[in-house]
């Protein structure tokens, strides 16, 4: 599909370490519990499911230069050894984050410096706790272990629940956005964390530099793409301001400020989300991200598949580059069935953007069902799975069998629906902008899919409050890319690789498809304050469908119906008074 050179191009960025540079200290720490240094693509492994968890929560939040391997001797080693102190524990109570705090420890070096006793608490660490990778990779590659795996998963019996039972941390740091939804558009048996948007790099060396393909492939000129992505980031920068005290977040303190005057602090971090929200919407959708995965083996085949099923230079040299890496730590077999079937192939596809226009002409974000559903058809789907329990009455009216299964019942926060709830299935579509549908699909035992990233489907209307220049920055970013993708398709530039230098902000047309106990949960997780505007919109208009539908429907959700918050960051929660 793509030409050799345009590969090279993606195998240049993809593959050229990253330039970070590491003490002996540091080394040490970390080759035992990553496959490399300051590759884009590596596995964590060895370290313990608590520890693996942390670190990626950490460094979905904690903005690291070097990344989850940064985050791992710069602040969670530092404070996992500090804890074992006996000064930490004399002077400061056990809180070893106040110790950390106070002694103005930032490195590994400085806590191993810092005293006889926290360089004997490395040294221990290292030997007690971390395993050579040479030796690492001699087990890993038994041949008792390869030939079980290979006869059991492909050779012979193709057992996928072989492959279930294993599971592997996948970390891919600083690629395109497209490429990380790619890899969370999978399946059960994977858990994503990425880094949150507020952490992107505001500059221009924070992109995928697909202009070199679109020159090497297309004849592209690589100054159209630079110029409108340069643009972006300065509009970006001139709105935001170095400390988040440019115009826009100005604009908020002083329209909200009074709702907000009893906890100044909230009322800060509300602005900075609400700014890092709706300016986001400029940037291109090659923005470099990062995303940790923990993967069961067979969701591992299934990443690498989704990323070859949706073929960009990028994704297919992300693929050779995760294959290079599993011979370190033995997990090559799972790998085995990766290869798209003709059968994937054929039904691999993106929604059709034209089938979307309707939604074009409406003034706000919401879904609806993707095909008429009625209360008599979902009750009698339901009632007739309830009444199989036992002590259920065999007839009877909707309301009686719903209060015989128990639904009385006492339930905690984090109950779901009956298992019975599942046997309906509701689809629902809609459009939104790209930035707000990779929130949606974080939802990822759903059912989604999506157009490719056009202009076809308009651009975001920011609707809590009227900021002229705001608007105009839009305008000005919706003009530059209704040009640009009108010269890539006079160039001949294929469809999915023509999304990269286009702003997140424009819409994509969606389609969510979830059974009736997977809405309620999505509802209730997705409707809180404190999620993105734009996407609690979406799923609102889901659950109010359904509150229509079914008039008992309020009385098993736990969705917030209030219309609109101020902001969805900070600590308090303020519905939105339009004026």
């Amino acid at each position: 599909m793509f030409t050799e050179g345009v590969l090279d191009s993606a195998r240049q960025f993809i593959n050229t370490p990253m330039g970070w540079n590491y003490t002996s200290n540091e080394t040490r720490a970390i080759d035992p519990f990553f496959t490399n240094r300051d590759r884009r693509v590596f596995f964590m492994h060895t370290l313990p499911a608590s520890v693996g968890t942390t670190l990626l929560a950490m460094f979905s939040r904690i903005k690291n230069p070097r990344g989850v391997r940064g985050v791992f001797v710069d602040a969670f080693l530092p404070q996992f050894l500090a804890t074992q102190l006996a000064e930490v524990e004399k002077n400061f109570g056990g809180d070893e984050a106040k110790f950390i705090r106070d002694r103005k420890i930032g490195t590994l070096d400085s806590f191993v410096n810092y005293s006889e006793e926290a360089r004997n608490l490395f040294e221990d660490f290292l030997k007690r706790g971390a395993l050579d990778p040479e030796y690492l990779k001699v087990l890993a590659q038994s041949n008792k272990a390869q030939k079980f795996l290979s006869v059991w998963l492909s050779e012979k019996y193709g057992h996928n629940s072989i492959a279930r039972v294993g599971s592997v941390w996948l970390c891919c740091e600083k690629i395109s956005i497209l490429a990380i939804k790619t890899m969370e558009w999978s399946r059960p048996g994977a858990g994503y964390i990425e880094l949150s948007t507020r952490y992107v790099d505001m500059s221009s060396a924070g992109c995928y530099p697909v202009e070199n393909e679109l020159k090497e492939g297309w004849k592209v000129d690589p100054d159209i793409v630079i110029s409108a992505r340069n643009d972006a980031f300065a509009t970006y920068d001139a709105l935001a301001g170095a400390n988040f005290d440019g115009p826009f977040p100005n604009f908020l303190r002083e329209k909200f400020g009074a709702s907000f005057s009893s906890v100044p602090k909230d009322l800060e971090m509300g602005v900075i989300g609400e700014t890092c929200d709706v300016l986001g919407n400029l940037l291109p959708s090659s923005s470099l991200s990062s995303v940790g995965m923990c993967l069961s083996g067979e969701a591992f085949a299934e990443v690498l598949s989704h990323l070859l099923l949706d073929a960009t230079p990028e994704n297919i040299v992300l693929v050779e580059a995760i294959l290079k890496e599993t011979d370190q730590i033995g997990v090559r077999e799972f790998a085995k069935h990766f290869e798209p079937t003709k059968w994937k192939e054929t039904h691999w596809q993106y929604l059709d953007t034209q089938k979307f226009l309707d939604f074009a002409q409406e003034e706000r974000t919401q879904a609806k069902p993707l095909v008429g559903y009625n209360r008599f058809a979902v009750e009698t789907s339901l009632m007739a799975s309830l009444q199989l329990r036992d002590g259920v009455k065999a007839s009877g009216d909707f309301a009686t069998v719903f209060a015989n299964a128990g639904m009385g019942t006492t339930r905690s926060a984090f109950d779901k629906l009956p298992a019975e709830f599942e046997a309906f299935t509701m689809a629902m579509r809609g459009m939104m902008t790209f930035r707000g549908w990779r929130d949606l699909h974080r939802m990822g035992f759903c059912t989604h899919l999506r157009t490719f990233v056009t202009t076809d489907l308009g651009y975001y209307k920011y609707d809590k409050v009227d900021y002229a220049p705001l608007k105009k920055a839009f305008l000005a970013s919706a003009k530059d890319g209704v040009w640009l993708e009108h010269e890539m398709k006079r160039k001949g530039v294929p469809a999915i690789v023509r999304q990269y230098p286009l702003a997140l902000g424009w819409n994509i047309g969606f389609s969510v498809g979830a059974n009736l106990r997977q809405w309620e949960f999505c509802n209730w997780q997705r409707s809180k304050y404190s999620v993105n505007h734009e996407v609690r919109q979406a799923f609102l208009s889901a659950e109010n469908y359904l509150r229509e539908l079914l008039p008992w429907w309020k009385d098993v959700s736990r969705a917030d119906v209030v219309p609109a918050y101020i902001f969805a960051r900070g600590g308090t929660a303020v519905p939105l008074v339009k004026e």
